[in-house]
């Protein structure tokens, strides 16, 4: 009987508890707080940088001249043997960020678009990043992707961040192969390319510090 007694009362407990909205995980709940934003300025939504002018390959040789209508990333097959497509984005109104974006934005969404005219070897993949324009080199590589013909999107959120954080300087976006392999090439429109439509570009959200 006194087992029925508890098991009752226990029972007509946890209706109040529900009914009331109280939990007993409540108090470890309202303990938990979220960290403050970093950023609470104006948003500014799908902000275009049109960069450089100054669009290059890099080769094994030495960087090409940067008045070429398409830049190329490949390989000519074999390790040391890859080209890479460097895009400066200078700063404009706000060094060292691109567009004036002020340092210290919260960067919520960046994206470079290239428009790609040809393809020709074995597909391999690419990766975006930062560039070291003393070697050429594009370090803090983006997820590889084989590139299409026409526009393709990489997510360098990350890249643009460091910018803005002045982690790193801002040297531009460029493109390289992620893996050596088979000779391969893309044809990327660049600044000098006749379509002003389908140049280089790259986009920025962001919300000011």
């Amino acid at each position: 009987m006194f087992k029925k007694k508890l098991a009752l009362v226990l029972f007509v407990l946890s209706l109040i508890l529900i009914v009331s909205g109280t939990s007993v995980f409540a108090a470890a709940e309202e303990a938990v707080t979220a960290a403050p934003a970093a950023c609470t300025g104006p948003v500014h939504i799908a902000f275009t940088n049109v960069s450089h002018p100054r669009d290059v390959t890099w080769t094994p040789a030495g960087f090409a001249a940067p008045t070429d209508p398409h830049i190329f990333v490949g390989s000519m097959g074999g390790v040391g043997n890859d080209f890479r497509a460097l895009m400066p984005f200078p700063p404009a109104t706000n060094p060292p960020n691109p567009g004036g974006m002020p340092a210290g934005s919260c960067v919520m969404h960046a994206e470079l678009r290239v428009y790609v005219d040809a393809i020709s070897g074995e597909p391999r993949p690419v990766v975006a990043g930062q560039i070291d324009w003393a070697t050429g080199a594009v370090i803090m590589p983006t997820p590889p992707q084989v590139l299409a013909l026409g526009w393709n999107v990489f997510d360098v959120t990350p890249q643009v961040q460091a910018w803005a954080d002045g982690t790193y300087p801002n040297r531009g976006i460029g493109l390289r192969e992620e893996m050596p392999g088979g000779p391969f090439k893309n044809d990327i429109r660049s600044r000098n390319h006749p379509n002003a439509a389908t140049r280089p570009v790259l986009i920025i959200d962001y919300q000011e510090p």
